[in-house]
């Protein structure tokens, strides 16, 4: 059997130590590909729990169906691909959560921008650790990578709470317990004095009649609570009809929401009825929770409460008639509306 010769004395070292920093490379490899892979596989898991609770007011159907099953499979799939090995999904997966946070920063209201600032750090983090991996590779020189392994998954934990309060958040909808409002006190006495939308007929409609009371519905069609208590707010629209200085602006606000018609004759609404934000006034306001509601006068924001669900009429007709007097003379003796 031929012998396979040693290295000479002078060379071992180096062997040893060129030996101990690819074993450390893979090791930071390894480490960092459970990581990611472990964030995309509960990302997925966590997507689809939330896709379903929030879906659980509106209208199932295929788009629906296909949305929730892309949204899960994939993250899902690239998971298991890093977990085998795979580079090219990491790559794709830092990408887009840097492109998508970078978008909501830039597009969405102040109060969604601490969180995507953290997806943009995660993501970023997740893109240095893959170059610093290839650096390693070849120059040997391995605490670059992980440094960015230990950063990496810490900002990948970092978005923990935050999913989790969304997931309560939508499981509480889901359930469609009593209407889970939060004022948003900031944004009590900011002039709106061009508050205005555009109904779906092409006309506008705009918050500027003096000593008027208006109610501003912000709401979605795939917003679970927005659904459950709709009947509910159109009842008070017609209860309070006839009231004088008293208007409710009913805001489709999400440009993405195609106003399925179904949806809006099950609840009796038509082109006049609802409104869309050509103005993107929720953006402006900083407002990104659906559904949120806004009492307005004289072009100053008097209330704004955010979350919803069923108890709807109690809670706002409560509040309208302390701001509007006249609103409290359309009951009826026992305390049952007047429909007019």
């Amino acid at each position: 059997m031929e012998e396979i010769p040693l290295p000479p004395p002078e060379i071992a070292p180096a062997v040893r130590r060129e030996e101990a920093s690819l074993a450390a490379t893979l090791t930071s490899e390894r480490a960092g590909r459970i990581v990611i892979g472990i964030a995309l596989i509960v990302g997925a898991l966590v997507f689809a729990l939330n896709a379903a609770a929030i879906l659980r007011g509106a209208a199932w159907n295929a788009q629906a169906l296909l949305f929730v099953a892309a949204g899960t499979a994939v993250p899902f799939a690239l998971g298991v691909m890093v977990l085998r090995g795979w580079r090219w999904p990491a790559w794709l997966f830092a990408i887009v959560g840097l492109a998508g946070g970078v978008a909501s920063m830039v597009w969405e209201g102040a109060a969604a921008r601490s969180g995507a600032l953290v997806s943009v750090l995660a993501s970023a983090a997740i893109v240095a650790w893959l170059a610093l991996t290839v650096l390693a590779r070849r120059s040997g020189v391995t605490w670059p990578a992980r440094v960015a392994m230990v950063l990496m998954t810490a900002l990948l934990l970092a978005r923990v709470p935050a999913s989790l309060r969304e997931f309560k958040q939508n499981l509480a909808g889901a359930a469609d317990l009593t209407p889970a409002t939060r004022p948003l006190e900031e944004l009590v006495g900011q002039p709106v004095p061009e508050l205005a939308f555009q109904r779906l007929d092409g006309t506008w409609v705009q918050a500027d009649r003096a000593g008027t009371l208006y109610l501003v519905d912000f709401w979605a069609t795939w917003c679970a609570p927005c659904m459950s208590e709709m009947p509910e707010l159109v009842r008070l629209h017609a209860d309070l009809a006839s009231t004088p200085g008293f208007e409710v602006i009913s805001v489709l606000a999400d440009p993405n929401d195609p106003a399925p018609e179904s949806v809006l004759q099950k609840f009796g609404l038509g082109p006049r009825d609802v409104a869309r934000d050509p103005q993107r006034w929720m953006r402006k306001l900083g407002i990104d929770g659906y559904p949120t509601k806004l009492l307005v006068r004289d072009g100053q924001i008097l209330l704004a409460r955010s979350g919803g669900g069923r108890g709807a009429y109690t809670l706002w007709r409560g509040i309208i008639e302390r701001e509007l007097p006249g609103a409290a003379s359309r009951r009826a003796p026992g305390g049952a509306s007047i429909a007019p």
